[in-house]
């Protein structure tokens, strides 16, 4: 089963929720092409989501967290993956830098629900109950045609 982490990221000096991080992905070997949290897949056995969500986070957006700062707030269960979700706390803004420069990866919360089709579906149950500091378990339809899944949380 291969393992991924998906990055919700948080300014702690600047806590405001209206803002969220996302980066667009033009394709994947996970996921459909479109808007979505930073993130990837995990290296080895050995990498816990909290270390893998650092390293992903860091190398996509250059937004630093600390391990010991990061929590899995929830799991999504596909057929044959699970995807970690983990919240990232952040010292400074809500600036990011991309391949060197500026890539617009910063959106508001109402801007990034409202981007229809372009925005991973999941993602429309993930960020709310991310901002709720509320812990998850998803179990998700391999059917990308139609997306359903079966939320437990907690």
């Amino acid at each position: 089963m291969t393992e991924y982490v998906l990055c919700f990221a948080v300014s702690i000096d600047n806590p405001d929720i209206d803002w969220i991080v996302l980066v667009e992905k033009k394709h994947s070997d996970w996921q459909p092409a479109g808007y979505t949290l930073p993130g990837g897949r995990m290296r080895s056995v050995d990498e816990t989501p909290e270390g893998a969500a650092t390293r992903l986070l860091k190398s996509s957006t250059s937004l630093e967290t600390q391990v010991g700062d990061c929590e899995v707030r929830g799991t999504m269960y596909g057929l044959d993956y699970v995807s970690h979700v983990v919240l990232c706390p952040f010292h400074g803004p809500f600036s990011v830098n991309y391949s060197g420069g500026h890539h617009p990866l910063v959106t508001g919360l109402r801007e990034a629900l409202g981007l229809g089709m372009n925005i991973l579906p999941e993602l429309r149950v993930i960020i709310p109950l991310c901002i709720a500091r509320t812990h998850f378990r998803m179990l998700v339809s391999d059917d990308r045609n139609f997306f359903s899944y079966t939320l437990q949380v907690s």
